[in-house]
């Protein structure tokens, strides 16, 4: 009986530890896309705001990006998760954080149309044994997390997350829950290949209940040995 290959990945789930507030005005450093750490934002990414002087609460502080008003959605003393406001041009814009009545000094950054990434460190899939593990987030129905002790199928549909995917057809505030009946899809839809191999998109959504997480639903080739493979995911030309 042939050996079954199988697709192997793990979601990476980063904690930050908790420390007090502090006085100072804050000081924003620099904001970075929360799938993949790079500097590619776009309207509604969730993104990280590095800096310092940030507490820990997330009442009394907010985000700005080019003169809209963005969503604070966790606080720590040196990073916030944010979302970058959904109706921000796209261009060189000035980005800054407040606490109270204490403002940063604007940082700029290049607000792009779309600015996809997958939730990996590695964008790549494992098609191999289940004793190896790649870090992504990456689901089976049910939803199912891919894990070695879950591992996926050749020919099986799953779904990955991602941010920076754009507008949808049924349009969604800044800091709001996405809908589920029915979900919003992107307008655009991306593009996904896996080995190389262009591969449909099923649907791609903002995932219900989150804010600014999409869910690209495809099916892993069903002729892939095993092997590593990048899953690559672009949008609109990004």
């Amino acid at each position: 009986m042939p050996k079954q290959a199988h697709l192997v990945l793990v979601a990476v789930l980063a904690l930050y530890p908790v420390a007090a507030g502090f006085a100072q005005a804050p000081v924003l450093a620099f904001v970075a896309n929360e799938a993949c750490f790079s500097d590619r934002l776009s309207p509604g990414v969730r993104a990280n705001a590095f800096g310092s002087n940030f507490g820990n609460t997330t009442a009394g502080v907010s985000v700005m990006a080019g003169g809209k008003l963005g969503a604070v959605l966790a606080v720590q003393p040196d990073v916030m998760n944010i979302q970058i406001p959904v109706d921000v041009a796209p261009g060189m814009q000035p980005i800054m954080v407040a606490r109270g009545t204490q403002v940063s000094a604007a940082v700029g950054h290049t607000i792009r149309t779309y600015a996809p990434c997958i939730y990996v460190r590695t964008p790549e899939v494992l098609l191999q044994n289940p004793t190896t593990v790649v870090d992504g987030a990456f689901f089976a129905s049910g939803p199912v997390e891919v894990t070695r002790t879950r591992p996926a199928l050749p020919g099986e549909s799953i779904f990955l997350q991602a941010v920076g995917l754009g507008g949808t057809d049924r349009p969604v505030g800044t800091g709001v829950q996405a809908p589920s009946n029915p979900a919003a899809k992107t307008v655009t839809t991306p593009q996904l290949t896996v080995a190389g191999q262009p591969v449909p998109v099923g649907i791609s959504i903002l995932s219900p209940g989150t804010v600014g997480l999409y869910s690209v639903y495809f099916t892993v080739p069903a002729g892939l040995a095993e092997g590593i493979y990048q899953v690559r995911l672009s949008i609109g030309g990004e």
